[in-house]
């Protein structure tokens, strides 16, 4: 997290400020899964990278005292997203056919029964998956307090250290895939067609995939007239599911330096 921080105390009353703090925040997570059968081969595996950005603006009141070159203080107020997007890199190899069972039909109504077709000679079409996404969120209010300690090493600089707490919950809006790579192993390709199955490409890209699988619209309420089950029919119309909130409470430790512009 990177933050700038500009206050401006009341004169009128000792001790108390107001402020506007910019925050830039990114922040990473991975996640892997792996399945196995009973022979120990995996049949399934899975990463994840998800990468949040954020850029937000947080006014507030802040109380301190003087204790001689120390200045102990605490601040609270409103914490404002004004940017912020998940982006995601999704890698999956799949060894079961579910994969290529529930998407290809979606990305060529003619390769419906290809995977049926291959399990009823003893096969399964491996598929070989590299996505990345984007999901974006709605404006929502949150709150911020912090609590630090500010050392003078001269009238205008000083050094600081402090905890901050936010409190906010982003409302999810839609996910997009901006870039996918679906693939399966020459062999397989060559079997499926010899299947009869002549349409099946070496390789999808994000240009290939019908809105159903690009892209999610996240929605309060679901009913049965919802795009919101992998549906052939309703292939050009995107997937629907219900918003969630994505939670981004934190606590964090910062040290800074301080410089006062105004007078003294």
């Amino acid at each position: 997290m990177f933050s700038v921080n500009m206050s401006w105390p009341l004169k009128k009353i000792p001790g108390l400020s107001l402020g506007l703090e910019c925050n830039a925040l990114r922040s990473s997570k991975v996640l892997n899964a792996e399945r196995f059968i009973d022979t120990g081969f995996i049949e399934y595996r899975g990463r994840q990278n998800t990468y949040t950005q954020m850029l937000s603006l947080s006014p507030y009141v802040e109380v301190s005292t003087k204790l001689g070159k120390f200045r102990p203080y605490i601040s609270f107020g409103p914490y404002l997203p004004i940017f912020g997007q998940t982006l995601v890199e999704l890698y999956l190899y799949d060894e079961t056919g579910v994969l290529a069972e529930t998407y290809l039909p979606l990305i060529d109504p003619a390769l419906q029964g290809l995977n049926e077709d291959s399990e009823a000679l003893g096969a399964s079409i491996v598929i070989d998956v590299d996505i990345q996404a984007k999901t974006s969120g709605g404006l929502n209010l949150g709150f911020k307090s912090k609590a630090g300690l500010d050392y003078a090493l001269s009238p205008r600089i000083g050094i600081l250290a402090q905890v901050d707490f936010v409190a906010l919950a982003v409302p999810s809006l839609k996910t997009t895939i901006t870039e996918a790579t679906i693939q399966g192993t020459p062999a397989q390709i060559e079997f499926g067609r010899a299947l009869g199955y002549t349409t099946l490409k070496d390789v999808y890209t994000e240009a290939d995939l019908p809105m159903i699988i690009r892209e999610i619209s996240y929605q309060n309420t679901l009913d049965q007239n919802s795009n919101s089950t992998y549906n052939i029919e309703r292939r050009d119309e995107a997937l629907e599911r219900l918003s969630f909130r994505d939670p981004y409470h934190t606590a964090t430790f910062q040290i800074g330096l301080r410089c006062s512009l105004g007078k003294k």
